[in-house]
């Protein structure tokens, strides 16, 4: 390319340099377009870079294998298996944690159970089992004491009847009967006195109304000699005849056991 020559370079040297002074003693540099600078070689001391070249990968596909086909003879039996997926792996690290938090967790709650089962429900189970034994035991004695009492009380009135049929009967002629030996059971004393015959006169006037009496000698320790009526087997029912025959034989009444 041809260089173009500026409007400074056309001039005469002598009319552009008006004065040494004026350049200061400096040398005169000619101006150049940025276009036509020549270029700088590259340093010697950077070796030019290269890129590495690309190699592409290489992919090979596996050929499939072909299995021969089995050959069946007539009159064989066939049997077909379905194929079975394997069972899927857990991780034993990930199933060992949730297993030992299971096992944790049912060991205290069994434990808790027990605790509660033997500080909380047995304590009262056993304080309800002896309330209710001592209910049913006191019941058990109110039933018996009512039926005591119910059996007295027949007893008692049986007695009073047949005490009160016994005075209430008349003979023709009362029987006078004299003790011998003691008969370990109750009497009611009519009168009592250290002259027999004076008893004996009292138990014929009695048995010509009817009525049976008794009579007891002396013996070494009592001198007396006395005449009883009735023969029981307790003193309640030997009591209850002396009640009901006072306001016939009197006050004086009294219950001895022969």
């Amino acid at each position: 390319m041809a260089k173009r020559k500026t409007k400074a370079s056309s001039q005469p040297k002598s009319k552009s340099i008006e004065s040494d002074d004026d350049s200061f003693g400096l040398p005169e540099i000619e101006p150049q377009p940025l276009s036509e600078q020549p270029e700088a070689a590259p340093a010697a001391s950077e070796p030019p870079v290269t890129e590495p070249a690309y190699e592409a990968p290489v992919f090979s596909t596996p050929e499939p294998t072909v299995e021969a086909a089995p050959t069946y003879t007539a009159g064989e039996t066939i049997e077909f298996t379905r194929p079975t997926s394997p069972p899927e792996e857990v991780p034993v690290a990930a199933s060992r944690p949730v297993g030992l938090i299971v096992a944790g967790i049912l060991v205290v709650v069994l434990a808790m159970g027990g605790l509660i089962y033997w500080f909380v429900i047995k304590p009262h189970q056993e304080k309800a089992k002896q309330e209710l034994l001592a209910k049913e035991k006191k019941e058990r004695l109110e039933q018996e004491r009512k039926a005591i009492e119910e059996e007295e009380r027949r007893r008692r009135e049986a007695a009073e009847a047949e005490n009160q049929a016994k005075l209430n009967e008349k003979p023709a002629v009362g029987v006078i009967d004299t003790l011998t030996e003691r008969t370990k059971r109750y009497y009611v004393v009519l009168a009592s006195s250290v002259d027999a015959d004076l008893i004996l006169d009292y138990a014929k006037k009695l048995s010509a109304k009817g009525v049976s009496t008794n009579i007891l000698p002396p013996n070494e320790k009592l001198k007396f000699t006395r005449l009883t009526m009735g023969d029981f087997d307790t003193y309640a029912n030997a009591q209850s005849a002396a009640d009901a025959a006072k306001p016939e034989y009197g006050s004086n009444l009294w219950v001895i056991r022969y």
